[in-house]
């Protein structure tokens, strides 16, 4: 699912952008970012949302704005429950006894429990993962910041790993290495996308507008069949060939998506891809 992120400061301009979403399949409004929010404005802007809405209020030492103390970030959520937000994102830093209260009185929400890390990928992420899961939410969320081509292939493990579990992840890598885990995931069986709704409105680096993502990586026809081709290089970003290679798999009705990989290990990137099934070939 295609998810657009909301990060307006201004409860009436959340309301704005919401609408600007209305190619997204779901809409995370980031309650975190809005200075003047209210329970009541919290009711109209959940209201506004004509698809399916993520309630996330995020905490400063994960990447989010809220500074107002744990209850009343906790109280937040609460509240978006009880307006029917169809989903709830709370952080796995919080304590369990909280998690599980939420998602003991959840009522029709579901509830996300997320981890990020915006400094790397540890290591250990597979345990991350086995913590979270067993606190059986409805959706695990892992979120880390790639300094390696490498590090994606880690997160692909972990989408893999809970396809075989059906359980259902969020996963994929932050900043210009990992960009195109982004894409990349979704086609491994990862439930959702995040894009901004425009160029400067991002929540997080390397994240991607609504507009690119439908319009030049055709994110919606993408599905587990797709096969993958991209530009290999170093810097890969001021390229403009995924836009035409995307442009005639479209045009050819190839199931197909082109992807630019900024690639520091090459033997390892190679490696990896060796072993994938789905792989067309790559530009350099």
């Amino acid at each position: 699912m295609l998810a657009a992120v909301i990060t307006s400061k201004i409860a009436e301009q959340a309301i704005k952008d919401i609408k600007k979403a209305e190619n997204a399949d779901l809409i995370e409004v980031r309650l975190d970012y809005i200075k003047d929010l209210n329970d009541e404005k919290l009711k109209k802007i959940i209201k506004s949302c004509k698809k399916p809405v993520i309630a996330t209020n995020r905490k400063k030492d994960e990447g989010g704005f809220f500074n107002d103390g744990k209850s009343r970030r906790l109280q937040i959520l609460t509240n978006a429950v009880k307006n029917s937000a169809d989903y709830i994102d709370v952080e796995y830093s919080v304590s369990k006894d909280i998690i599980k209260k939420l998602i003991k009185n959840k009522n029709k929400t579901k509830v996300i429990v997320s981890y990020h890390n915006f400094k790397e990928t540890p290591n250990n992420i597979k345990n991350v993962y086995d913590n979270i899961s067993k606190l059986n939410p409805d959706l695990v969320k892992i979120v880390t910041y790639a300094n390696s081509v490498t590090d994606n292939f880690k997160i692909f493990e972990l989408i893999k790993i809970a396809n075989r579990k059906n359980r259902k992840i969020i996963a994929f890598c932050m900043g210009s290495y990992g960009q195109f885990s982004r894409i990349l995931s979704i086609i491994l069986g990862s439930q959702v996308i995040y894009s901004s709704i425009e160029e400067g409105k991002e929540s997080a680096s390397g994240q991607l507008t609504l507009n690119e993502l439908i319009n030049n990586y055709r994110i919606k026809k993408l599905n587990k069949n797709t096969k993958i081709a991209g530009l290999i290089g170093n810097p890969v970003e001021h390229s403009w060939s995924h836009i035409m290679h995307n442009a005639g798999f479209d045009k050819l009705d190839i199931n197909a998506v082109y992807l630019k990989f900024r690639v520091d290990k090459l033997k390892e990137f190679i490696d990896y891809f060796k072993r994938q099934d789905n792989v067309l070939g790559f530009s350099v």
